[in-house]
């Protein structure tokens, strides 16, 4: 049907528990909200969604993330602050992984400035070592 060319998926705050294994079926999904849930696991074969631009997890019950998560060739915002990762490797990646997407977003919006000349809107949460990479980073390109 129609659902394989939905871009942008919100279900946020619908206390859902699981995910269909239908999710991977939406292969034009760029956006995908389900902060607000009360997830604890995510289908392994997310990665399959190679359009995925965009995850938004937050204030879910999840304790690990899927193993290929960072391999989505056009992701560059993950979010999955105020979920219960156990202290370890998890907690670990998921931090990482948050970092990792946030310097690519910032690295992109930069770029973009710089290659049409234009103001774009940069928008960081929660990070204020990324607020401060990201002034080193646009002091640098000034001098």
């Amino acid at each position: 049907g129609g659902w394989g060319k939905l871009q942008q998926l919100y279900a946020h705050n619908n206390l859902l528990a699981t995910l269909p294994k239908s999710l991977v079926d939406l292969v034009s999904l760029e956006t995908l909200t389900l902060s607000g849930n009360r997830l604890n696991t995510l289908p392994w074969n997310l990665a399959a969604l190679s359009r995925l631009q965009e995850i938004w997890l937050d204030d879910n019950h999840l304790i690990a993330l899927p193993k290929n998560l960072e391999h989505l060739p056009a992701l560059r915002s993950l979010s999955c602050r105020n979920n219960p990762f156990p202290e370890g490797p998890e907690l670990e990646r998921a931090t990482l992984l948050q970092e990792q997407f946030k310097d690519k977003a910032v690295e992109e919006a930069l770029r973009a400035k710089e290659e049409e000349g234009k103001l774009v809107e940069i928008r960081i949460e929660d990070s204020q070592a990324l607020l401060r990479n990201a002034n080193k980073t646009l002091t640098t390109a000034r001098e």
